[in-house]
């Protein structure tokens, strides 16, 4: 498994979208989830997880505005670099 842990700052947000299903973990804080093909917005907090589909576009945003929200991905280890996670703000 290889995991990436990421932080947003306070009301901070980022794109994402996966080229490979994986797990996204909320650590600390309040982390809000938007995606195109998602039933619904999801809110995850410490220790929440979600599983994210491949080419789902997300978008990710820490809610407090004065705390910031750590989360790490986690995906099978395949012969991948790190920009497999697609994370365009983050690398």
């Amino acid at each position: 498994m290889l995991t990436m842990n990421l932080t947003l700052a306070p009301s901070e947000s980022a794109t994402f979208a996966p080229v490979c299903d994986m797990r996204l973990r909320c650590t600390g804080g309040m982390l809000w989830l938007v995606g195109d093909t998602l039933r619904e917005d999801l809110v995850l907090e410490a220790g929440d997880c979600a599983q994210l589909r491949a080419s789902e576009k997300l978008v990710l945003s820490s809610v407090a505005r004065k705390e910031a929200v750590s989360f790490e991905l986690s995906m099978p280890l395949a012969p991948r670099s790190a920009h497999a996670f697609g994370l365009r703000q983050f690398l």
